[in-house]
């Protein structure tokens, strides 16, 4: 995780709100931390779906065709048109 992104602090030390990564890829913050915290979130937690990605290291090009395969299940909406997939679904995925 460390290799592949510019964590760049700003002057009062505080982490950046997004995160571009080598690949050019534009990360906010809270996909970082969702990334980063997985093994210890509760299996009812939502994580974006750009997470789950990162997490499986596809594009979210492939998330999403892999989401219409039914290989990684389908992301729940919630507050409207935000759309987070539940980390116990994804857990499951490997058992």
């Amino acid at each position: 995780m460390d290799e592949s992104s510019d964590m760049k602090h700003d002057v009062k030390g505080n982490p950046p709100e997004s995160v571009t990564t080598k690949e050019g890829n534009h990360l906010p913050q809270t996909v970082l931390d969702s990334v980063q915290n997985f093994e210890i979130l509760p299996d009812s937690a939502r994580v974006r779906p750009a997470a789950v990605a990162l997490l499986f290291g596809i594009s979210m090009a492939t998330y999403w065709r892999r989401v219409a395969a039914g290989e990684i299940p389908k992301p729940k909406p919630f507050f409207g048109r935000a759309v987070f997939n539940i980390v116990g679904d994804i857990r499951n995925i490997n058992r």
